[in-house]
């Protein structure tokens, strides 16, 4: 069967089907997000196998890449969206490559389809004048700004915290925005998209907490942070000891 687009094996890591781990190789090489499929048997209905896709920029272009390979009418299974260095972390793990990814990630939050099985946390963070200084007009001339004094810092801090961050911005060149970002060290997983969003739901960014300095009272980085660290705190049993601790509760959810 051709592949579109190619299809390579990343032996010697193995699938359950004692084969090379399939994965679909998009065009997009520098998107931070890969996508699991729990292949299923399509008269059964059980799990099958996984097959894995990297280089797309969301999951709908994943899996439609992934359904193209197939008869019309062939039934996908659950997937699963995460990042690069989550990924690692699972296809290095032999007893999760052996059962249905959506298995572990519904109890890790990180399902597909399901509104209610978002990440434990997820903030969605304004950029221009929110995290970077608003430049008259830097939004219709591509102009962006230099960080706000704090902004590396406390997105430091939500990084380790555990909280997956969308950075929103009208502005349509996410791969400009991800190099401005990544020049200055501010981190984000993904931008104008949560990957763990329905595809039938609203356009809106699905979050449970949105930082904009637009935004009613809005307080201002430091303060957001300090509202922030009580939301999780409420989730996540002894966090200020662990934070005590030196843990970064950024990895608190990565198979060990």
């Amino acid at each position: 069967m051709t592949m579109e687009p190619s299809q390579d094996s990343t032996a010697p890591i193995l699938g359950r089907d004692l084969e090379p781990l399939d994965v679909f190789v998009g065009p997009h090489l520098d998107s931070d997000l890969a996508v699991i499929i729990d292949q299923i048997d399509q008269e059964t209905g059980d799990f099958d196998e996984h097959k894995c896709l990297l280089g797309f920029r969301s999951t709908s272009e994943a899996q439609d890449a992934y359904l193209a390979n197939y008869d019309p009418g062939w039934k996908c299974g659950p997937l699963v969206g995460t990042s690069i260095d989550e990924f690692r972390e699972w296809a290095s793990n032999p007893a999760f490559r052996m059962a249905p990814a959506s298995g572990d990630m519904h109890k890790r939050g990180r399902v597909l389809g399901k509104p209610d099985h978002i990440p434990a946390f997820t903030l969605a963070v304004d950029l221009d004048g929110t995290l970077l200084h608003e430049e008259p007009n830097g939004a219709s001339c591509g102009v962006l700004g230099a960080p706000l004094p704090d902004a590396r810092e406390v997105m430091d801090r939500v990084r380790a915290l555990g909280v997956r961050i969308i950075v929103f911005t009208v502005r349509g060149d996410k791969d400009v925005v991800a190099k401005h970002l990544q020049q200055f060290d501010i981190p984000f997983h993904f931008i104008n998209e949560n990957p763990d969003q329905p595809a039938d739901s609203s356009s809106k960014i699905i979050a449970h907490v949105y930082w904009d300095n637009r935004a009613v009272g809005w307080p201002g980085l430091r303060p957001a942070l300090a509202d922030l660290e009580q939301r999780v705190s409420r989730q996540i049993p002894g966090l200020d000891q662990h934070l005590a601790d030196g843990v970064d509760i950024g990895d608190r959810d990565q198979p060990s």
